[in-house]
């Protein structure tokens, strides 16, 4: 068997028992864990601004992404249309490919105007975090 050493317990009986707030040092303790509370609190604020951001950052690379996909497309609209003005002879065939490249075109770009407006926006809410 293990020898076990006795320790010696103070006997708390004849003592008052003292509420939390009236202990010494108690103000200081209580108006650190406010602080502490205070700090936490501004830490995780601060952790919502940066993920935000991060949010923010991610759309406004995936509109740039569109815009540079669209803009692509009307580019490759154009030079569809260019190719088909050097066709000799097919000024009817010309004519329905340089209207249906026009309204390819102009659908796009109001696509392209509303991606844009919709980045500004998210520019200037980032800029205000």
């Amino acid at each position: 068997m293990e020898d076990f050493e006795l320790l010696a317990v103070e006997d708390l009986s004849d003592k008052a028992y003292i509420p939390r707030e009236q202990r010494p040092g108690f103000e200081s303790s209580a108006a650190g864990g406010r602080m502490v509370e205070r700090e936490f609190i501004e830490g995780l604020k601060r952790d919502e601004a940066v993920g935000k951001a991060e949010d923010l950052r991610s759309a406004i690379t995936e509109m740039n992404n569109q815009i540079n996909h669209i803009q692509a497309s009307i580019e490759v609209l154009v030079g569809r249309m260019e190719a088909g003005r050097k066709i000799k002879g097919a000024e009817d065939l010309q004519a329905k490919l340089a209207e249906e490249t026009n309204a390819e075109k102009n659908i796009l770009l109001g696509e392209k105007m509303k991606l844009e407006e919709e980045k500004r926006v998210l520019e200037s809410q980032l800029e205000k975090l």
